[in-house]
Parts: structure tokens; sequence; C-alpha cells
């Protein structure tokens, strides 16, 4: 799917709001997606509605395991409504209480937007990333992201609208 139909689909459903992940973010996600393998295994830190977990698992084709803290219905209403019960898999635990055990394809954190829930969840999570390790709000809105960011990868990470972007391929060369 391009990123305009899945950005459709995910508005005419009325899953998540486009002002917080829209076509521009979209765009971002589905270039990412051309570079990992085939049906792919993602994880997500912070799902809020589910809007980013869905369109992970409509651009890849992939299993997405999404975490967040809160017990929201709406996110499970929302995967249904696309048909992604098999493929979007809604966990709830903070990232703090998570216990990863295995390594994903990519990993996209957009959980606590504190400075210290922000590098907590870089730290945690980037060792178990295969090929990329992304980001949202990396922004002014969102300093704290930002520094965070900045200070565990420094220059490695491409800014790509408001998603930050670290290859693995980039800390092996």
């Amino acid at each position: 799917m391009t990123p305009e139909e899945i950005n459709n689909l995910l508005d005419e459903n009325q899953i998540g709001s486009f002002l917080s992940f829209g076509i521009e973010n979209m765009k971002v996600l589905c270039e990412l997606a051309k570079e990992l393998p085939e049906k792919p295994s993602i994880l997500e830190i912070g799902t809020l509605e589910g809007r980013s977990a869905c369109a992970w698992a409509l651009a890849t084709g992939g299993r997405v395991y999404t975490v967040d803290k809160k017990d929201r219905g709406q996110v499970y209403a929302n995967i249904k409504k696309l048909n992604l019960e098999d493929r979007v898999h809604y966990i709830v635990s903070s990232s703090q209480d998570f216990d990863i055990e295995q390594r994903f394809d990519l990993i996209f954190i957009d959980g606590g937007h504190s400075y210290e829930n922000a590098m907590h969840d870089i730290k945690k999570f980037t060792p178990f990333a295969r090929h990329i390790v992304c980001g949202h709000d990396y922004n002014e809105q969102f300093l704290d992201v930002k520094r965070a960011v900045d200070d565990f990868f420094g220059e490695l990470v491409e800014n790509n609208n408001t998603i930050w972007v670290l290859k693995k391929q980039k800390v092996l060369k």
C-alpha cells in the first residue's frame, strides 16, 4: 500500500489522529518498510490509539507488537476494524516492566516523552533491533525526546520530519 492509501484507510476508520501522525510521517514509515525483510517483526513502544502500529502492519505485512502502559479499549477496536488481529498484538505494560526476550527487525520508540523515559527506552530497546531503531516526536515541541536521542546516538541519527532513524549498519561500519 502507498502512504496515501494507508493514511486514507486509517482516517476513514477514524484510527488515531492525522495531526500527530499524518501523511509526512506515513511516507517515512513506508520508506523504512522497504528496507526491512519480508514480513518483518516490529516492536512499538507507546501505542496511544494504535495508528502507527496499524500503519506498520499495513506497510510491511509483518507482525507488530505494540506496548503501552494504559489499557485502551479503543486500540483493540481499531485493530479489529482493519482485520489486523493476527498481525498487531497489543501488550499492556510499561516499557520499564516489559520483558524483551527476542530481537526485532525494527523497533519504533514513541513512549514516555520525558528525558528519563526516552533515554530509558532508547538504552533498553536499541540492542534488540536487528536493522532499524527509530522513534517519533524528534522536534522542538518535545525537546526532552530530541535531547535523549542526540545524547545517546550523536550524529548517527537521521531526522525525517518528526521521526528519528538509526539504521544499525551505520553503527557497525
